[in-house]
């Protein structure tokens, strides 16, 4: 076989791989949603769902600095 025919079923084979775990990956998340009863829809954190609380990340707030060039700027 040339180089080229097995590099390209090599990609051809990881991509439609890649697709089917997508599928697979996303039916169990349906399944595992449609199988929790309506009152344990919660956060993870256990706070409302429609609570705005991360359970990694936190925003960053950029802190505001009082200084004289504000009034410079245009």
């Amino acid at each position: 076989m040339d180089i080229i025919t097995v590099l390209s079923f090599a990609i051809f084979i990881a991509t439609v791989v890649t697709i089917v775990m997508a599928a697979i990956s996303y039916a169990a998340f349906k399944i595992r949603d449609w199988r929790r009863p309506n009152g344990q829809r919660e956060s993870p954190r256990g706070q409302d769902p429609g609570a705005d609380d991360t359970l990694f990340f936190r925003k960053y707030v950029l802190p505001v600095e009082e200084s004289q060039d504000h009034e410079t700027r245009p």
